[in-house]
C-alpha cells in the first residue's frame, strides 16, 4: 500500500540544496511551514503556501515582491507568535500548528485561484 496518492512523488530526504531550489523554481506551487523550502519559493517567484504557527510571519516569514505570491495560513492564535518570547517554553501542545487544519489550506489555495 502507497503512503501517498499515485500523483504526489515524496522526494523528502532525496535531494541536495541545488536539486531542492530547481524542483521548487519549476513547480506551480508549495505548501510548506516557515522554513528554507518556503524563502526558496519565495525567492525563485513560486507560488507558496506557508504555515505559520509560533514565528511572525512579517520577520521570519517568506518575502512578497510584486513578482511572487506568498500565502501566509495561519490561526492567528492569542498566544501567537510566542517563538522568541519566554511563554513558547511553556507551550507543550503546539496548537497554533496543529489547528491549521487541510481544509484551511484548502480553502486558501481555492480562494487564491
Amino acid at each position: 500500500m502507497q503512503p501517498y496518492p499515485k500523483n504526489v512523488i515524496d522526494l523528502s530526504g532525496k535531494n541536495n540544496l541545488t536539486e531542492l531550489i530547481s524542483i521548487i523554481q519549476n513547480a506551480k506551487a508549495l505548501i510548506t511551514t516557515d522554513t528554507g523550502p518556503a524563502h526558496i519559493a519565495s525567492a525563485t517567484a513560486t507560488t507558496v503556501y506557508c504555515l505559520i504557527g509560533p514565528t511572525n510571519p512579517t520577520s521570519t516569514g517568506p518575502y512578497k515582491t510584486p513578482f511572487n505570491e506568498v500565502h501566509i495560513i495561519s490561526k492567528n492564535l492569542d498566544c501567537s507568535p510566542c517563538y522568541y518570547l519566554p511563554h513558547i517554553k511553556e507551550c507543550k501542545d503546539n496548537i497554533c500548528m496543529k489547528e491549521i487544519t487541510v481544509e484551511n489550506v484548502l480553502s486558501t489555495i481555492k480562494a487564491s485561484l
